[in-house]
């Protein structure tokens, strides 16, 4: 097994075989959500718990799925590992370490943009693919298209939790101008102590290697859908920072 960390982003990979796992570590450069990086000796936010997420390896499409929830879980600047990041079609265990008003902001969140994602991505997946015959009427049969779908479709994923990223960093990064420094201040010591769970109990780290994207239509598609996802109420996108000024 092995643990990829940074500021925002760890995770955990297994090769192939689950009976075998890696022990190599991959670290991630920082990516969270918000200017929440000024140093500082201050904070009263509870102390970093674990939480976790399993998102579905059915079609082989499991990283793809995964790549889109960790761009939402690093817009709350939350540490998180994956467990068997592979191709395989094994689901893949998201390993989230934050304060709990994060983590349940996220066990609500994540279900219903997971959810969203996957239709919105099939239901333009099925459009490429009327395109591709049209385009292609020459290309054999359904498996020729899959070809084209497959990758269109993994990259809208990903694109689609990017958006959605986007649109709750905006959210959050409002709140946080509102209130200021000493919301900064906050956000910091709870990033310092996160940061300390993890060093404590994944000493070894070194950089991942993510699936290389290959359709940018299908990435940027998505990337515009994701930007529209429904957050229910938009209290969730900054219920840990409500939390950190009461």
């Amino acid at each position: 097994m092995s643990l990829i960390t940074g500021s925002s982003c760890l995770q955990l990979g297994m090769d192939e075989h689950p009976a075998a796992p890696d022990t190599n570590t991959h670290l991630v450069p920082p990516a969270g959500g918000g200017p929440g990086n000024v140093a500082t000796a201050a904070g009263c936010m509870p102390e970093p718990e674990v939480g976790h997420y399993i998102a579905p390896g059915t079609g082989g499409h499991g990283r793809a799925r995964t790549d889109g929830l960790l761009a939402v879980i690093q817009a709350f600047a939350c540490r998180v590992g994956v467990f068997g990041y592979d191709a395989t079609r094994h689901d893949k265990f998201l390993i989230m370490v934050a304060a709990r008003p994060v983590l349940d902001a996220l066990d609500l969140l994540l279900p219903s943009i997971a959810v969203q994602m996957e239709a919105a991505a099939r239901t333009s997946a099925r459009a490429y693919g009327e395109k591709v015959r049209s385009a292609l009427p020459d290309l054999p049969g359904t498996r020729g298209r899959s070809v084209l779908k497959a990758p269109y479709f993994r990259n809208y994923l990903r694109g689609f939790g990017q958006g959605a990223a986007e649109t709750i960093r905006e959210i959050r990064a409002e709140f946080i101008r509102a209130e200021g420094n000493e919301l900064l201040w906050v956000l910091a010591e709870q990033d310092v102590r996160a940061e300390e769970v993890y060093s404590r109990e994944f000493p070894d780290t070194t950089g991942l290697r993510k699936e290389r994207a290959s359709r940018l239509d299908g990435f940027l598609e998505g990337q515009a859908a994701g930007r529209a996802v429904d957050l229910g109420d938009e209290y969730l996108a900054q219920h840990d920072l409500v939390f950190a000024v009461i």
